[in-house]
C-alpha cells in the first residue's frame, strides 16, 4: 500500500511539473504571437 501511495506521489508530481512547463511554453507563445499582430 505505500509503494502505490509512493507512485500516486510521485505522478502527481510529474503532473505538476510538466502543468508548470506548458504554463511557461504557452506563455512564451503568446509573447511572441503578440509580436505579429497588425
Amino acid at each position: 500500500m505505500r509503494d502505490l501511495s509512493s507512485q500516486t506521489s510521485e505522478g502527481s508530481n510529474q503532473t505538476a511539473i510538466a502543468t508548470a512547463e506548458l504554463s511557461t511554453l504557452a506563455a512564451g507563445l503568446n509573447r511572441l504571437t503578440k509580436q505579429f499582430r497588425v
